[in-house]
């Protein structure tokens, strides 16, 4: 048996790395619009003073993001609510979303109080959310948050169909 050429066993750890960043992609998830530890909201980054807090806001809003998917509706809104407080514009829609499903349909126009706040600090899906909301009619494009804002024009199209009404 001969021995494999020496540039042979060396793209064997290469191959090894790309599969084990192959598999990091793929447990990270899908890109977070959002997650930015630099607090560049919007689109500025943050001053040196400030890196500190925006850093520790994105941190929070990650926690709150993971406890949101969890269904840990009391973890998500501490978590989401400390990044708010920095305005994290990506914690306030998901906090929408998160006062959505305590709340539900009768309180619709206070969810969409939330949407409207996170647009006022530069989330794009606020827009096109709002005017689904007060048109009735969804436009069609990219979100910078899909996975939740899928929930909330579910939302608002069963909202637009008429609230619901208690059982009784």
């Amino acid at each position: 048996m001969t021995a494999p050429h020496p540039t042979e066993r060396a793209a064997a750890p290469r191959s090894a790395v790309d599969q084990l960043n192959a598999l990091l992609v793929r447990l990270s998830g899908p890109p977070d619009f959002w997650d930015r530890p630099g607090g560049d909201w919007a689109g500025v980054p943050a001053s040196p003073e400030r890196r500190e807090a925006v850093g520790d806001a994105n941190a929070f809003y990650k926690l709150g993001s993971k406890a949101l998917r969890r269904g840990e509706s009391e973890t998500a809104g501490q978590w989401l609510g400390q990044a708010v407080d920095h305005n994290h514009p990506g914690a306030l829609l998901r906090l929408a979303v998160l006062f959505h499903r305590v709340r539900g349909l009768p309180e619709l126009a206070d969810t969409m109080f939330i949407v409207a706040e996170a647009g006022q600090y530069g989330h794009g899906d606020a827009p096109l959310l709002l005017r689904h909301y007060v048109t009735g009619v969804r436009e069609h494009g990219a979100h910078q948050d899909p996975e939740f804002a899928e929930e909330l024009h579910a939302a608002v199209e069963a909202g637009v169909a008429g609230p619901a009404t208690p059982a009784g």
